[in-house]
């Protein structure tokens, strides 16, 4: 390096990409390093069977086979984000759970359009609470001791660099790689037009998620759950997350009476938040319960991805 090269700041120099900074490569050590400690600890077979058994949910890669690591495309990496706080829950391993909900934490943030003072400093506090956790979780794993330079940037500079150029969802690869992808729009179609009462296996919603109630896809049942926005005058009588309710589906109808508007109507089976503990990771936790209705499928806000808590019966976490 010449003398005149000797006062360039590196972390200014270069920009940022969150998919290669974070999705493939921080992230990446975070589960190869998991990998290795239930290795020591004789949990890998488990946990590779809880990755297997995690429900279909829809544009979320199952991952029949547990890890393999040097299969992993960035999508996929972001799909583990999703499932891990789960599949290392009541491991008896402690912090190990946390570190992947505040590696959650920390990642939603990073993906802010727009940042003030406030958020940032809130953001830099994330990247802290993260980062302790990961170090002394891991710092002995493979004798690495951590000196990893992306983990030096991200924790000491990646704050000053938003503050001095903008969010970085401006100037990530990820946009480019989103180019590639593409979108198939399933329309809402009704095609068995006799009778009166009509059975379907699957439905659009206005969201664009499709709602599915089938026996077999791909030789598993699929019997979607859902978010349900609830009427002003039934929140008092129940918990909910926000006005928010869960359910899963076991049918989907059309019911035609003369002179009458079609009623498009879902039957469900209820999910009610746990007392004792409604809330694990910052996640709803629900148990489901013996009621059964039908409701209007545009009541219905969203489909979402339920998770069973492994070793315990009948306990489930909102992904």
């Amino acid at each position: 390096m010449s003398a005149r090269d000797r006062n360039l700041n590196i972390y200014a120099a270069t920009v940022p990409d969150r998919m290669h900074h974070l999705d493939l490569d921080l992230f990446k050590y975070q589960i190869e390093f998991t990998m290795e400690l239930l290795k020591k600890k004789k949990l890998l077979n488990k946990v590779n069977e809880k990755i297997a058994d995690i429900p279909r949910h829809l544009q979320l890669k199952v991952f029949k086979k547990g890890i393999q690591l040097s299969r992993l495309t960035a999508s996929e990496y972001r799909d583990m984000m999703k499932i891990m706080v789960f599949v290392v829950d009541n491991l008896q391993i402690e912090d190990l759970s946390e570190v992947y909900v505040k590696w959650n934490e920390m990642y939603l943030l990073s993906r802010s359009e727009k940042f003030k003072e406030s958020d940032l400093e809130n953001f830099q506090k994330a990247i802290n609470d993260w980062a302790d956790l990961f170090i002394e979780l891991f710092q002995n794993i493979l004798n690495s001791h951590l000196k990893f330079l992306k983990l030096h940037s991200w924790i000491c500079h990646i704050v000053d660099t938003i503050r001095e150029y903008g969010a970085i969802n401006g100037y990530t690869t990820e946009t480019y790689e989103s180019l590639h992808k593409t979108y198939v729009k399933i329309p809402y179609r009704l095609s068995n037009t006799s009778g009166n009462f009509l059975s379907r296996s699957s439905v659009t919603l206005k969201n664009g998620a499709i709602l599915r109630t089938k026996n077999d896809f791909h030789h598993r049942p699929w019997f979607s759950n859902i978010a349900v926005n609830m009427n002003e005058e039934e929140l008092s009588e129940y918990l909910s997350d926000k006005g928010i309710c869960y359910a899963q589906t076991l049918l989907i109808t059309e019911i035609r009476l003369p002179n009458k508007s079609p009623m498009h109507l879902a039957l469900v089976q209820w999910y009610d938040f746990i007392e004792e503990t409604p809330f694990v990771y910052g996640c709803p936790l629900l148990r489901l319960v013996e009621v059964y209705n039908f409701i209007e499928i545009e009541a219905i806000e969203d489909t979402i991805h339920v998770v069973p808590r492994f070793d315990k019966n009948n306990e489930y976490f909102v992904s």
